[in-house]
């Protein structure tokens, strides 16, 4: 890994990458990103666990396993925050802003991923930044798949961000 690292940072500029491997989940519901952003952080964390299950739990007494519909409901960025900490037991580090480009490369290089909601007061999304290359992103996104995506990740869009939480492995 030290090796890979100086590497890294000698090569940075020519395109050094690193993924960090994550199962892609996604949504069931049109508004479960959060659920399977969720799902796909847990088993990062090494907690199998399927995202009807992370609804069961931000909504207990529901039976979102057997009637997703009736569970079909946003999250608040507290409530998925205490969610994901509490009641998944994740290592996360949370912060006003996305980290630079840089540090985001040392947190993915060192086997963190990155949680990032942006919307407005209204609506809002989750993903997740797991991998690099040169100044292409590799974005988990519950409603479109995988994909790269170059740098000015969303901040120049109407959006805002709402959250960002960078999660220890725990494997």
């Amino acid at each position: 890994m030290k090796t890979f690292l100086t590497a890294c940072v000698l090569l940075l500029i020519s395109g050094c990458s690193y993924v960090v491997e994550l199962p892609l989940v996604v949504q069931t519901q049109t508004e479960w990103c959060w659920a399977a952003i969720g799902s796909m952080a847990a088993a990062h964390g090494s907690i199998p666990i399927r995202q009807c299950e992370v609804a069961n739990i931000a909504y207990p007494g529901k039976k979102c396993c057997l009637r997703p519909y009736e569970c079909n409901i946003r999250l608040s960025v507290v409530s998925f925050d205490r969610l994901l900490q509490n009641d998944l037991g994740l290592t996360i580090t949370t912060q006003k802003e996305l980290p630079s480009y840089e540090e985001m490369r040392r947190h993915i290089a060192a086997n963190r991923i990155i949680i990032y909601a942006y919307g407005s007061f209204l609506e809002g999304h989750v993903v997740i930044i797991h991998g690099y290359n040169g100044n292409f992103f590799l974005i988990a996104n519950p409603a479109l798949g995988d994909m790269w995506i170059e740098e000015p990740l969303y901040q120049k869009t109407r959006w805002q961000t709402l959250y960002v939480g960078i999660v220890e492995a725990t494997r």
